[in-house]
C-alpha cells in the first residue's frame, strides 16, 4: 500500500476547530480531550501553533467547568507559547475573554487593542470582530457606557444580519448581561430612564440570544445565559420567572457535566424568596 502522507496544519487546525465547537456545545471532557491531544501532538512535532491551541481547548474545558481563574492560568500559557502571529489571535482573544469573565477587564484591554492593530493592519477579521465587541465590554467598564453600547449592539446587529448563530448567542447573551448589570446599577441611582432602556434591552437580547443558542445546540451558552436571566428576574422581584430560569439552568449545567455550576445555580434558586410574585419595578418580559 501507498505510504499515508499526513499534513500537520490540517490534523491540528482541524483538531483546534472540534476543541472550540465543544467548547460551545458545552462538552467539557471531549474540550478537554482536544486540548490533550493538541498538546502531545505539538510536543511531538515541535509545533508550537498546535501547543498554543491545545493550551486554549484546555482552558475552555476549565470555562465549562465554572473554573476561571484555572482557565485564564491555561490562556496565558497558550499565549506565551505562540509565536505564529496569526494563531496569536486565538489564544489573545481566549485570554481576553477570560480576564473579562474574572472581572479584570482593564487586563484584557492590552490583548484587545494588539488584535484590534493587527487585524487592521492585515485584515483578519475572524478575530477582529470579536476584538471589537470584547473593546465595547471595556469601554462600558470605564464609564463610557453610550459608546460602548454601540459598539456592543453594532457587533451583534451585524451577527444576527450575516447568521453568525454561534457568535451572536455567545456574545448577544454577553450584552445581555452587560444591560442587566447597568438596569441594577441605575436602580440603585434612581436613574429610572436609564433603567427602564436597559432593563428592556436585557429582556430582548437574553430572549434572542438564548433562541440561538438553542439552534445551534450551545448548551454551555444556554446554561449561562438562563442563570444571568435569572438574576435578571431576580433584581426585579420577579420570583416565578426567576426561579423557571435557575431551572433551565441547572439542567443545561449537568448536560455540561458542569456540578460545581449547577450546585451554584441551585443555591442561588433555593436563596429566592418564598411565596407570591413581586410586582417588578419596571415593565419588560
Amino acid at each position: 500500500m501507498p505510504a499515508v502522507h499526513t499534513d500537520d496544519y490540517i490534523y491540528f487546525s482541524s483538531m483546534a476547530g472540534l476543541g472550540y465547537a465543544f467548547w460551545h456545545q458545552g462538552e467539557q471532557s471531549k474540550t478537554l480531550e482536544a486540548g490533550n491531544t493538541l498538546l502531545e501532538f505539538g510536543r511531538k512535532r515541535g509545533d508550537y501553533r498546535a501547543k498554543g491551541m491545545g493550551y486554549c481547548c484546555i482552558g475552555w474545558s476549565r470555562l465549562i467547568s465554572g473554573e476561571v481563574a484555572k482557565a485564564t492560568e491555561f490562556f496565558e500559557r497558550a499565549v506565551q507559547v505562540s509565536v505564529d502571529p496569526w494563531f496569536s489571535l486565538f489564544p489573545k482573544l481566549a485570554l481576553a475573554y477570560g480576564l473579562i469573565l474574572n472581572g479584570k477587564v482593564n487586563d484584557a484591554r492590552h490583548y484587545i487593542v494588539e488584535i484590534a492593530e493587527f487585524c487592521e493592519e492585515f485584515g483578519a477579521e475572524f478575530a477582529g470582530e470579536p476584538a471589537r465587541f470584547f473593546q465595547g465590554v471595556v469601554m462600558v467598564g470605564q464609564g463610557q457606557i453610550e459608546e460602548g453600547l454601540h459598539v456592543l449592539e453594532k457587533s451583534c446587529r451585524q451577527w444576527l444580519q450575516n447568521g453568525s448563530r454561534l457568535r451572536f448567542a455567545a456574545c448577544g447573551s454577553m450584552l445581555a448581561a452587560v444591560y442587566s448589570d447597568l438596569t441594577r446599577e441605575a436602580r440603585s441611582g434612581r436613574q429610572k430612564s436609564l433603567a427602564l432602556h436597559a432593563d428592556t434591552r436585557a429582556a430582548v437580547y437574553f430572549q434572542s440570544a438564548i433562541e440561538s443558542a438553542l439552534q445551534i445546540g450551545a448548551k454551555g451558552t444556554l446554561a449561562q445565559a438562563y442563570r444571568n436571566w435569572g438574576n435578571f428576574y431576580k433584581d426585579k422581584g420577579d420570583i416565578d420567572r426567576a426561579r423557571d430560569c435557575f431551572t433551565e439552568s441547572v439542567a443545561y449545567f449537568r448536560l455540561c457535566g458542569s456540578d460545581v455550576l449547577s450546585k451554584q445555580v441551585e443555591s442561588e434558586q433555593s436563596a429566592l424568596a418564598e411565596g407570591p410574585t413581586n410586582k417588578p419595578e419596571i415593565n419588560g418580559t
